[in-house]
């Protein structure tokens, strides 16, 4: 009996982080991660488990980051690269303190506000390449300085 109580927790423990995962993503829970590349979305879903640490939406339809990643706080690694960004504002990746790794590349951004960084305190890894940046410099004075 004991032995069927336990399976029977286990079943509903991973049902539940499965219910987490939108459509068409591929998640994993041993560390949470979740894998939306090509899916056609235009937002981050708001389906995740809560404990994520890897996200990957690269190759999808979004074109600003906005709140979405606000419950998020656990991320490590986090990929929006191929995706129609224009521009990252003010407080964008402000829960996202344990992020080590940012991937922004082949997106179309033109600014990137001051304080869009805010709250990367853990950043070491930040793609930025194949945007329509015109300073990169002045970007990454006005981002992590200001």
């Amino acid at each position: 009996q004991e032995m069927v109580a336990i399976l029977l927790a286990w079943a509903w423990v991973v049902e539940v982080v499965q219910a987490f995962c939108p459509p068409g993503c591929t998640c994993g829970d041993l560390p949470p991660v979740a894998r939306c590349v090509g899916v056609g979305v235009n937002m981050v879903p708001i389906l995740f488990n809560p404990r994520l640490r890897r996200l990957n939406m690269a190759h999808n339809a979004i074109s600003s980051v906005g709140g979405s990643l606000v419950f998020l706080d656990k991320l490590e690694e986090l990929d929006f690269s191929y995706n129609l960004i224009t521009i990252l504002n003010k407080g964008d990746f402000e829960a996202q303190s344990r992020v080590r790794e940012l991937r922004l590349s082949h997106n179309n951004m033109t600014s990137i506000a001051p304080g869009a960084f805010q709250g990367l305190k853990s950043l070491r890894v930040l793609d930025l390449s194949h945007n329509n940046l015109a300073d990169f410099q002045q970007v990454y004075w006005m981002t992590f300085h200001s």
